[in-house]
Order: structure tokens, then C-alpha cells, then sequence
């Protein structure tokens, strides 16, 4: 269990679940720290599309190389395949 918890609060949203949190630290005399940007929102808004942007970007990213790697070991099955044919008979 933590000792203190240090909540970043941008755009001026905190969630059901950081509310929880907050409430549960100070039930338990827990020290709290709640900083706050001074973001406005449209600036907040588009941080997370910038971040939604980033995130499509890496998945996609990670489906071309799922997709690559399955490929090359499709290959290398083939490889083993012909490489164990006897071309001899």
C-alpha cells in the first residue's frame, strides 16, 4: 500500500476511479498531492487526439510486424519442408 498519492489532474477531469483513490487515501490519512495544469481546453483536446493519433500509429505498427514475423516463419516452415525431401529418388 502506498504511502501518499500524487494525482495529475489535466483538463480538469479526474475519473470515478481517481475519485475513489482520493477519497480511500484520505479515509486512511494518506498524504495527497493533486496538481492541476492550467490547460485549456482545447489545448486539452487536442493533446489527446495527438495521443490517439500516436497510439492508432503504434498498433498499426505492431500488426505490420506481427503480420511480417508470421510470414517469415511461414517461410522458414517451407525452407525445413523442402530442405527434408529426399531429391535423390
Amino acid at each position: 500500500m502506498a504511502d501518499e498519492i500524487f494525482v495529475v489532474n489535466v483538463g480538469g477531469y479526474i475519473g470515478e476511479s481517481t475519485r475513489r483513490e482520493i477519497a480511500y487515501a484520505e479515509k486512511t490519512e494518506k498524504k495527497t498531492t493533486i496538481w492541476r495544469n492550467k490547460m485549456s481546453k482545447r489545448d486539452y483536446i487536442q493533446a489527446n487526439k495527438d495521443w490517439l493519433e500516436a497510439k492508432a500509429k503504434a498498433l498499426d505498427d505492431a500488426e505490420y510486424y506481427e503480420n511480417l514475423r508470421a510470414k517469415r516463419e511461414e517461410q522458414a516452415a517451407y525452407d525445413d519442408f523442402i530442405a527434408s525431401l529426399d531429391m535423390n529418388d
